[in-house]
């Protein structure tokens, strides 16, 4: 891993990340390789379909879940390796991951706040008073949920999967009235989760129990 710290303000440290062309090789193939096992196409015995065919079907930057793992793992190594200690959400530039290609480095940045470095003299002596805090569980488990929700990945479920409240779905519709098609009333690949109940009522209870594919 190649690591270059630039000192953008006095708490303020950019991190230029660079991924060895090796490390980028081996996960594009092993995410091939997994998705060769996975994928069904007609023709095709499970985990004989051409690489080239399947590049064609599913390229690199679809493998978002892996990449983002990737980052993540070489974030904390470059902490590690500096010595730095985060304070606050760091900002990420993964732009390059748009141009990630195989046998090929990749190569990222993130900038973060670091924390002063206080010195206390003549400390000893005084006096403090220790205060109580007392947080309700239900506050704990709703901002562990929020950071659940915010850093969990996804996970495919088999074609057979019967989809249920809280199941994240990725749809096509359309919608009518008195048989005419709504104004912005379609969409394609749109996100939802069953449950959140922000589409119109009635819509999100429709899809349970549906499998992949059905209309």
């Amino acid at each position: 891993m190649e690591l270059d710290i630039k000192e953008m303000e006095s708490l303020k440290r950019k991190l230029e990340i660079t991924i060895p062309e090796n490390v980028v090789s081996d996960r594009i193939n092993n995410a091939y390789k997994d998705l060769n096992r996975q994928i069904k196409m007609p023709g095709f015995r499970p985990g004989k379909i051409p690489r080239h065919i399947l590049e064609k079907q599913v390229p690199v930057q679809s493998f978002t879940n892996m990449f983002q793992e990737l980052l993540q793992e070489y974030y904390e190594k470059a902490l590690r390796q500096s010595g730095l200690v985060p304070a606050g959400t760091p900002e990420i530039d993964n732009s390059g991951f748009q141009d990630v290609k195989i046998n090929k480095p990749l190569r990222f940045s993130v900038t973060i706040d670091i924390k002063p470095e206080v010195k206390v003299d003549n400390y000893k002596g005084f006096k403090i008073k220790k205060l109580g805090v007392n947080i309700p569980k239900e506050e704990v488990q709703a901002a562990v949920n929020s950071i659940l929700e915010q850093y969990g990945t996804y996970e495919h479920y088999d074609d057979d999967h019967k989809a249920e409240k809280g199941d994240y779905l990725t749809v096509d519709f359309e919608g009518f009235f008195d048989g005419e098609p709504l104004d912005n009333g379609s969409a394609k690949d749109m996100t939802i989760r069953i449950g959140e109940n922000k589409m119109i009522k009635g819509f999100e209870d429709e899809l349970i129990g549906h499998k992949l594919g059905e209309e």
